[in-house]
């Protein structure tokens, strides 16, 4: 993409770890580093930026990175996120114009009668990612390992899947499994994006930091009533 004005960097103000990834991760894109780029932005969104307007824009970034990689899906999620917020974007010019995202953009805002959001999609009961106190709880034989070496070993974390009915689990945009019956994925510490798919219902999204020796429970119901 190469060098672009600098106004979004500008718009990061703060000195906490996650805004100085955000400012990392934008400057990185700028730069057409982009597989750095979305690291940044993903452990700056895992680290809790402060200011909704940041939040937002770690979206956006998140959404440019997706769609020039063919990722629309992907980008469309992250577009939704940062326009469903207290202080939605929106592209400049250029960047409207950019062909990578260009349509996807003008879709969603196409969707947005009198300036109202597209909306995060959501499941009938929403969606989260919380951690296990007692990992003992609940055990299940239906794991997958994802390829990961070090998962393999006991540093690995558990993340426990409770969906209804059944979704497709994608981790980093790779299927990994299909629960049920997979009750449990066994992950190399670290940052990850989490989505469930269900055929053409809203699906659920959530980037999550995944510690070594813990436990953690994804509960998701898909709305599928008429």
């Amino acid at each position: 993409m190469g060098r672009q004005p600098s106004a979004a960097r500008q718009q990061v103000v703060g000195s906490g770890a996650a805004e100085k990834r955000l400012g990392q991760g934008i400057a990185y894109f700028y730069d057409g580093r982009y597989a750095q780029s979305f690291k940044m932005l993903r452990e700056a969104l895992a680290l809790k930026l402060a200011k909704p307007e940041d939040e937002a824009l770690a979206h956006q970034f998140s959404a440019f990175f997706y769609c020039l990689h063919d990722a629309l899906d992907a980008c469309e999620d992250e577009f939704r996120l940062a326009m469903s917020g207290p202080t939605p974007i929106e592209l400049s010019a250029s960047e409207r114009e950019n062909p990578a995202w260009r349509d996807v953009y003008a879709r969603l805002r196409a969707q947005m009668p009198g300036g109202a959001s597209p909306g995060v999609p959501r499941g009938r009961f929403g969606g989260r990612i919380e951690k296990v106190n007692d990992p003992n709880a609940e055990a299940t034989s239906a794991v997958q390992i994802v390829s990961w070496q070090q998962a393999r070993d006991r540093t690995a974390a558990q993340l426990r899947l409770a969906i209804e009915p059944w979704g497709d689990v994608y981790v980093n945009q790779q299927k990994v499994a299909t629960s049920p019956p997979i009750k449990e994925l066994r992950l190399e510490p670290g940052v990850y994006s989490i989505e469930v798919r269900n055929a053409e219902l809203p699906a659920f999204v959530q980037t999550v930091t995944l510690k070594t020796h813990e436990t953690y429970r994804l509960l998701y119901q898909f709305d599928t009533r008429p």
